[in-house]
């Protein structure tokens, strides 16, 4: 299928849903297609990573193609 038959959600990707949450300083819990969890404040976002600044995974950087879900608190 050609791109620009894509819907605009999926040209978007993950990265701008991961970033808005990087900005409102969100408390996030990260669960990985391992079934593990993370939780932490997002920090910097990259093309094909995630950064938790705050919390108890604070340091932990995590590639977006193991992110199975992602849950904002509040």
């Amino acid at each position: 299928m050609p791109r620009v038959a894509w819907s605009r959600l999926d040209a978007v990707g993950i990265g701008s849903p991961l970033r808005r949450l990087a900005d409102a300083r969100a408390l996030c819990t990260v669960h990985l297609v391992d079934d593990s969890t993370l939780e932490g404040v997002l920090g910097r976002v990259g093309g094909d990573f995630v950064e938790l600044d705050e919390g108890p995974a604070a340091g932990v950087v995590v590639a977006t193609g193991v992110i199975a879900a992602l849950r904002a608190e509040g």
